[in-house]
């Protein structure tokens, strides 16, 4: 009996000691790997580019939503695991036009009236690598404060979308705006990727203020850098339009290089 009664205290001090230097190691991990992954296009919008573990994103304007899961698709991709803290409205079926597995994505459902609000998103930020607070709730000085510093403590990356203003200034806000759909033709064709303007503010943005051009969705899907415009002729305004008006166009520039000829041969003659 006292045989069997010291190896089973031996294996509890073997399982406590195991379980000691997994956390150690845990923690070393989680202090070289400070950042998460984002895709390649969306990298130069955030310094480093990556998302800083411990940091607290704001996403605001046209599309917010949309440009919060495609700045973490990526790291879910390579194997975090997100929270999506948001109303019944929200459809995770969102995740998948970012190619976001949603074996990794868990999704929260607060009441209107919930007690300790605040509590409640701490322990949630406890438990994933990635938090993306959609949820209306006005915080509070207090609150804030509290969420950020166990968001810090903890390593992860909240990322506030949409709602009331907090009281403090995110690491990083990015406001999404000037929404250009394209697909569209006169009478045929279908939506099929929308261009948005991006501007990155924050407390942890020290680069140089401009508007990136991306676009969200992509024709294939997903997110993508906008393409460069081109030189916009007459022609070029009404491709896939009436021909008789492009032809009218062409001729009109035709007339307008006569006229302008003109001149030259009288004071020649």
């Amino acid at each position: 009996m006292f045989e069997q009664v010291f190896d089973t205290g031996a294996m509890r001090s073997a399982a406590h000691l195991e379980l000691v230097r997994e956390s150690i190691t845990t923690a070393s991990t989680l202090a070289h790997e400070r950042t998460l992954p984002v895709i390649g296009d969306l990298a130069p919008l955030v310094p480093s580019g990556g998302l800083q573990r411990g940091s607290t994103l704001a996403v605001h304007g046209v599309g917010a939503t949309s440009f919060a899961l495609a700045l973490a698709g990526q790291a879910v991709r390579q194997g975090s695991f997100m929270a999506v803290i948001a109303p019944p409205s929200f459809g995770l079926a969102a995740c998948l036009d970012f190619d976001i597995p949603l074996r990794r994505v868990v999704q929260f459902v607060l009441p209107p009236d919930v007690a300790n609000w605040a509590q409640v998103i701490a322990a949630v930020v406890e438990g994933f690598d990635l938090v993306m607070l959609a949820d209306r709730h006005q915080a509070t000085g207090s609150q804030a404060r509290q969420l950020t510093a166990r968001n810090r403590e903890r390593g992860s990356v909240l990322i506030r979308v949409g709602g009331p203003a907090w009281p403090d200034a995110a690491d990083l806000r990015f406001d999404v705006s000037s929404p250009e759909w394209s697909g569209l033709g006169q009478g045929h064709g279908h939506l099929q990727a929308r261009k948005v303007a991006v501007q990155v503010a924050g407390r942890r943005y020290h680069g140089r203020k401009r508007t990136h051009e991306i676009m969200l969705p992509a024709p294939e899907g997903g997110v993508g850098l906008a393409p460069i415009a081109a030189a916009v002729t007459g022609v070029d305004r009404f491709a896939g339009a009436d021909i008789d008006a492009m032809l009218d166009v062409v001729d009109e520039g035709a007339d307008r290089d006569t006229t302008a000829a003109a001149p030259g041969l009288d004071a020649i003659a």
